[in-house]
C-alpha cells in the first residue's frame, strides 16, 4: 500500500508536467489590427490599439516587425505616406521559442486638396503625355525652363495655367517664350482649341484672344510638342490684359498698427471704433526713425499700376514728422516720403506713385517721430488705383532665394525646391537661410497642411517659419527641428496668423549644434500648402 500510495503523487506530478509542458509550444497570438484609413503626408500609429502576447512570454509587443507594400518605411511602429493609394500592412512576431504569429490589414491613403504646389511658378505648370519624357518643367536657378524629350505630337508637351475670369469680356494673352527650334504651337482653352503660332527659334512673344462668356476660371494650355522631338524653351513670364472702365478704385480694406521705440518711449494704437491711428513719443531719441508705427495696409502693389494715396495728419505738438510709405515692414524700398512741418494742427496729404520691378510689394506705412515728443493721428487713409481703358495684369515668375553672411554656400533651385550646400555653418540661424516665392493664404492659417520632404548629408538643425512677406511678425509657422540623413516627410499645421496676406516660407541652417560637420548638403522637395482634412486632421 505504501508503494502505491507513494506512487499517487509521483504519477500527479507527471501529469502535472505534462499539463505543462503542452502549454510551452503555445503560439503567441496578434489582437486588435484593423484597416487603417489616412491621408497622405501624415504620421499614422501602426501600432495603435495593436498588442502581441504570449502565454509563456507575456506582453511582446515590442518584438513585432511591421512591413507595408508597396514598401514604405517603417520606424517605432510609426510610417508616413506620400502616395495615395491601397497599401497592406503585415504583422509578424517570434516568441522565445520560435513561434510565429501573423497578421495583416489594409491601409487607404487619401490625398489632401492641394492649395499651392510650389513646382508651379505663380501658377504655371508643365505637364507631359504620350511617350515624351519631362526631364525640367519648372524654376531652375532663377529661370522657368522645359525640357522634354521623345515627343511625337504637339498635345505631348504643355505649359499650363488656370485663371481666374471676369464675365463676358474679351481677354487678350502675351506669353513671353524662348525656343532652341521652331515650330507650330496650339493654343488650348479648357481643352478646345483656341489658337496657332508659328514660333521661332529665339524670342517670342504669344499673343492669342479668347472671349468669356460664362465661364469664371479657364485652363490655357500652350501645347509645344510641336517644336520637335526634343523641347527646350525657356519661358519668363506673361501679360493678360481686358478693356475697363476708367477711374479710381479704392484699395484699401482696413489696416493694422504696430509701433516701433527704438531707444524712445510711447505707443501705437488703432483708435477704437474709427480707421484712425495715433502714435505716442513720451521720450525722444537723437533719430527720427527710432519712433514710430507701422501701418499695413495688406494691399499688394502691383508692376506698372498708378496709385493714389490720401491721408490726414493731426498733430498735437506742432513738431515735425514723416510719413514714408514703404513696400515692406523691415529691408523696404521706399515709394515715397511725406513731411509734414506745416504750422497747422491738421494737414491733408496725397501722392501719386507707380510701381516699378525694383520697389513693388505691400504698402506699409511708417509715420516716424523719433525726435519729437508728440502725439500723432493718422485718419480718413485712402488708397486708390487708377484705371486705365485697360485691366491689365502682369504674371512674373520667381524662384527660392538664398541669403548668407560671408560664409561659403552652393545653391541649386530646382521645381518645387531647392539644394543647399553649407562648407560650414554660420553659429545664427538666421545667417544662412532660403526663402521661398511669395504666396498669399485665403483665410485663416488653420485651414492648411504644410509638407515638404527632407534630408541632409549630416543632421541638421533647421528653424522652418512662415512669416509674412517683408517681415517676421506675425509668423504663422515656427519649429526647431533636425533633418535626418533618410529623406523624411515634415508636415506643419498653420495657425491664424497666416490668413489672408502675403507670406513667405524659410528655411534657417545657422547653428552652434551644426558647427561640427563640413560641406553638408540640405535638400527640400516637393514643398505642398494643402488644406486640412477634418475628417483625418482634427479641427
Amino acid at each position: 500500500m505504501k508503494k502505491k500510495l507513494g506512487l499517487i503523487p509521483f504519477i500527479s506530478l507527471l501529469l502535472l508536467v505534462g499539463c505543462k509542458s503542452t502549454k510551452i509550444d503555445t503560439a503567441p497570438v496578434i489582437e486588435g489590427t484593423a484597416g487603417i484609413e489616412c491621408v497622405v503626408n501624415s504620421t499614422v500609429d501602426l501600432l495603435s490599439g495593436v498588442i502581441a502576447y504570449d502565454e509563456e512570454d507575456g506582453d511582446i509587443t515590442e518584438k513585432m516587425e511591421i512591413s507595408i507594400a508597396p514598401y514604405v518605411n517603417v520606424w517605432n511602429g510609426y510610417a508616413i505616406f506620400d502616395q495615395a493609394g491601397n497599401y497592406k500592412v503585415s504583422y509578424e512576431v517570434l516568441d522565445s521559442k520560435g513561434n510565429t504569429a501573423k497578421k495583416t490589414a489594409d491601409i487607404s491613403v487619401i490625398d489632401r486638396e492641394v492649395y499651392l504646389d510650389f513646382a508651379a511658378a505663380n501658377g504655371f505648370y508643365t505637364s507631359v503625355s504620350g511617350h515624351a519624357v519631362l526631364e525640367k518643367g519648372g524654376m531652375y536657378n532663377n529661370t522657368y525652363s522645359i525640357v522634354a524629350n521623345k515627343c511625337e505630337v504637339a498635345e505631348d508637351v504643355s505649359l499650363n495655367r488656370v485663371y481666374t475670369l471676369d464675365k463676358g469680356y474679351e481677354y487678350t494673352f502675351r506669353y513671353f517664350l524662348s525656343s532652341e527650334t521652331a515650330g507650330r504651337i496650339r493654343i488650348l482653352v479648357d481643352g478646345e482649341l483656341a489658337d496657332e503660332r508659328n514660333i521661332v527659334a529665339g524670342e517670342n512673344t504669344v499673343e492669342f484672344k479668347y472671349k468669356t462668356i460664362s465661364k469664371d476660371s479657364a485652363t490655357v494650355s500652350l501645347l509645344l510638342g510641336g517644336l520637335g522631338e526634343c523641347v527646350q524653351c525657356e519661358f519668363t513670364g506673361a501679360e493678360v490684359e481686358r478693356p475697363q472702365e476708367t477711374g479710381y478704385e479704392e484699395q484699401l480694406n482696413g489696416f493694422t498698427v504696430e509701433g516701433r521705440f527704438d531707444g524712445t518711449k510711447g505707443n501705437a494704437f488703432k483708435v477704437a471704433g474709427t480707421e484712425a491711428a495715433t502714435l505716442e513719443i513720451t521720450e525722444a531719441s537723437s533719430a527720427i526713425w527710432r519712433g514710430g508705427m507701422f501701418l499695413r495696409t495688406n494691399i499688394a502693389m502691383e508692376i506698372g499700376k498708378e496709385y493714389v494715396v490720401s491721408f490726414d495728419i493731426e498733430r498735437k505738438e506742432l513738431e515735425n514728422c514723416e510719413v514714408v510709405l514703404q513696400n515692406q515692414q523691415w529691408d523696404e524700398k521706399k515709394f515715397d516720403t511725406i513731411f509734414v512741418e506745416d504750422a497747422e494742427h491738421k494737414t491733408h496729404h496725397a501722392v501719386t506713385y507707380r510701381v516699378t520691378e525694383e520697389n513693388r510689394g505691400e504698402l506699409w506705412l511708417y509715420v516716424q517721430s523719433g525726435t519729437n515728443v508728440n502725439e500723432i493721428t493718422l485718419s480718413n487713409l485712402s488708397v486708390q488705383l487708377r484705371l486705365d481703358s485697360l485691366k491689365r495684369e502682369y504674371l512674373t515668375l520667381s524662384d527660392f532665394t538664398n541669403a548668407n553672411d560671408g560664409f561659403n554656400c552652393k545653391f541649386e533651385s530646382f521645381a518645387g525646391g531647392f539644394k543647399y550646400t553649407i562648407e560650414s555653418f554660420a553659429d545664427t540661424d538666421w545667417m544662412q537661410k532660403v526663402t521661398s516665392p511669395e504666396f498669399y493664404i485665403d483665410g485663416s492659417g488653420r485651414n492648411y497642411i504644410i509638407t515638404f520632404k527632407a534630408k541632409a548629408s549630416a543632421p541638421t538643425e533647421v528653424v522652418f517659419a512662415a512669416p509674412i512677406a517683408g517681415g517676421w511678425d506675425p509668423t504663422w509657422i515656427w519649429s526647431k527641428f533636425t533633418i535626418g540623413v533618410e529623406e523624411s516627410v515634415y508636415t506643419f499645421v498653420g495657425n491664424a496668423d497666416g490668413g489672408d496676406r502675403n507670406n513667405v516660407f524659410v528655411w534657417q541652417f545657422g547653428s552652434t549644434k551644426n558647427q561640427r560637420y563640413k560641406n553638408v548638403t540640405i535638400e527640400i522637395s516637393d514643398i505642398k500648402i494643402s488644406y486640412k482634412n477634418s475628417a483625418y486632421d482634427g479641427d
